[in-house]
């Protein structure tokens, strides 16, 4: 159990110990690993074998003083207690889909403000005002941001309202929140550098495919581990908050910090995008070249060609 590879362990007494015949209490005893998730429910389990197994014992020892004829057989009615440890891990994760879940739904108004400028050729007018293109990028995310935050609070408003546990919900707010940042950030990577609208969508689809399974996969892997492991995914903080886990540091920078720093390089990498003509107004160069650009390797290349 101290290895974390074991949750509960129940200590029964042994056969030389314990006697049917003798009318004494049997001793059981039960260990549990509070800091795994799934102990209430071990602990349910347990509790529910031994009410059932006491019934048992004593119905025998009864039987065993009393005549039978003289006996009346009691009604039992058995009820088990907690949910079903494969149960309960569905609704933790189906819980956390649910709470990320509008992070999702409105990539296409990033796409809209960014390609769409591409398509209308209004882009030649915005660029044309008196607004930088890094304030033009990061007004357009903030708006978005904006809009999936009003979302998100209103999807966890309807979620409470329909008997989801959710222990610190401001909390939980402020994770899927900021989880939007480089998200919104990643979408306006693709929209900058796609032409039209199907090639946004094409991209922005792979994208989105690649951050769920950043998101979801540590929190299952948490779940069925155990919970031994600290994760950069913000699905998995959220998790351990709405349950009632208790926090490590470790558990709160580790997100954060991937949260800042991806939130960083993607909006410069979008700002740096847009701020290129040959992006906007075309012909867009190659992602080889780009890349080259981008880490400066484009120059050492020239350097070497002279």
């Amino acid at each position: 159990m101290e290895g974390g590879d074991v949750t509960g362990v129940v200590l029964l007494p042994s056969a030389d110990d314990f006697n049917l015949e003798e009318i004494k209490p049997v001793p059981v005893k039960l260990y549990i690993d509070y800091k795994d998730p799934k102990r209430s429910v071990i602990k349910d389990e347990v509790v529910t074998a031994q009410n059932r197994a006491s019934s048992l014992i004593s119905q025998r020892w009864i039987d065993d003083l009393t005549p039978p004829e003289e006996v009346s057989q009691p009604e039992i009615q058995e009820e088990t207690q907690g949910e079903a440890l494969p149960l309960q891990l569905i609704n933790k994760v189906m819980t956390a889909i649910l709470l990320f879940l509008p992070l999702f739904l409105f990539g296409n108004l990033i796409v809209d403000s960014i390609v769409g400028e591409k398509e209308r050729k209004t882009g030649e007018i915005l660029i044309a005002m008196p607004v930088s293109r890094s304030n033009i990028i990061l007004g357009k995310s903030m708006a978005v941001i904006i809009t999936m935050a009003l979302q998100a609070a209103l999807w966890m408003f309807l979620m409470i309202l329909a008997g989801y546990s959710i222990e610190n919900p401001g909390l939980v707010y402020l994770i899927v929140v900021t989880t939007a940042l480089p998200i919104v950030g990643l979408t306006s990577i693709i929209a900058a550098f796609s032409k039209n609208y199907k090639e946004a969508g094409i991209g922005i689809t792979f994208a989105y495919v690649a951050i769920i399974g950043f998101l979801i996969v540590p929190a299952l892997a948490y779940i069925s581990q155990q919970g031994r492991y600290v994760s950069a995914s913000t699905m998995t903080l959220a998790i351990k908050v709405f349950s009632g886990e208790t926090l490590s540091r470790g558990d709160i920078i580790v997100p954060f910090t991937s949260l800042l720093l991806i939130s960083l390089i993607s909006y410069y990498i979008s700002i740096w995008l847009f701020k290129r003509d040959d992006i906007v107004f075309g012909p867009r160069p190659g992602l080889l070249r780009l890349l080259f650009e981008f880490t400066g390797l484009s120059k050492v290349l020239n350097y070497f060609k002279k």
